[in-house]
């Protein structure tokens, strides 16, 4: 069964294993046992650690980070509760609804 060819961001992920293999193995692969051998055989010898990466870039297609999704949201049904008349706001006084201008003195209209 032959494979699709590497994709721009796989090129990249190649290149990148030359000189750190670990971060294309995380990119990949995120936190998982791969990421952890990878660190060990790129301690052990750089040319182990880049062969390992290249195979983990070669084996899996998706990025880690795109297998997460996020949890379904639980729908609230809605609430048949009112708010409770207002009895006076900002700029109002008296009895809620109500507005009393006053002129200043001496002010003309």
């Amino acid at each position: 069964m032959a494979h699709q060819p590497s994709s721009t961001s796989d090129v990249i992920l190649y290149l990148l294993a030359i000189f750190i293999p670990p971060i294309p193995v995380f990119l990949k692969r995120g936190v998982h046992a791969d990421l952890w051998i990878n660190i060990l055989l790129w301690v052990l010898g750089w040319i182990p650690g880049v062969l390992h990466a290249w195979y983990v870039i070669s084996k899996y297609e998706r990025p880690a980070m795109s297998t997460y999704r996020a949890a379904p949201v639980e729908t609230v049904p809605p609430t048949t509760t009112t708010a409770p008349p207002m009895t006076s706001a900002y700029g109002t006084t008296g009895t809620a609804g109500t507005t009393t201008a006053t002129a200043a003195p001496g002010a003309r209209y």
